[in-house]
This record gives structure tokens, C-alpha cells and sequence, in this order.
């Protein structure tokens, strides 16, 4: 048997539908749930909901695409900032490889002994 929900995606097309407030959508015909398997005999397709439903559809697949696409500048510019800064490391680095050496973390004096002639250069 298939699941309410698919059944549904025919009832909400359909001009047989009708609706229970306690219930939700039933048939008109029957004044119960859908019982159908693969395909009801009565179905009657109201064509101008069923561009309604496929344009909501379209416009919901749309939004998706478009947050997706926000998550991925949002992502982009999140990466060139990182590579900005661990370019800006490495050249303050370069410049003057003592520059990290002497720093505190909450409070505490950290040395850290990192010249370039310590690692074999």
C-alpha cells in the first residue's frame, strides 16, 4: 500500500477531493481516506490546480537553489578570507620570523622558539 502522502499528491489535483477539518482531505465520492494503490478510477484531474501545485513546486525548487547558492558565496568568501590571513601569516613570518614568538593566551606569557634557523633553514 502507498503511503498517505503520495496519495495525496493525486487528491490535492483532483475534483473528487473534498476536506474534513477533523480528517483533512477525503473524497468526495467515498467520505473517506484514499484507498487506492497505484492509481485511483475516479481520479479526475482539475487541471488548474494541478499548474497551481506544479508552479508552488517549481517556486519551492527555486528557493532551495537559491539558498544553495547563497551557502556557496557565503563559503567562497569564507575561504578567501582564510587564504588572505594565512598569507598575511606567512609573510609577517618571512619578514620577521620572530613575530609569534612572544604572546599571551588568557593571561599567560607564551614563547614559542619557531626561527626559521630552529627548523633547519
Amino acid at each position: 500500500m502507498i503511503h498517505r502522502e503520495q496519495q495525496l499528491k493525486y487528491c490535492k489535483i483532483c475534483k473528487n477531493k473534498d476536506f474534513d477539518p477533523h480528517r483533512g482531505i477525503i473524497c468526495s465520492l467515498t467520505s473517506d481516506y484514499p484507498t487506492f494503490e497505484k492509481a485511483c478510477e475516479n481520479f479526475d484531474k482539475d487541471w488548474i490546480l494541478a499548474k497551481s501545485e506544479m508552479q508552488k513546486e517549481q517556486e519551492a525548487l527555486l528557493e532551495i537553489e537559491k539558498e544553495e547558492e547563497k551557502g556557496l558565496i557565503i563559503s567562497d568568501i569564507r575561504s578567501i578570507i582564510g587564504i588572505i590571513v594565512l598569507i598575511f601569516l606567512g609573510y609577517s613570518m618571512f619578514r620577521n620570523p620572530n613575530v609569534f614568538n612572544n604572546f599571551e593566551i588568557e593571561g599567560r606569557k607564551v614563547i614559542i622558539n619557531s626561527t626559521l634557523s630552529n627548523i633547519g633553514f
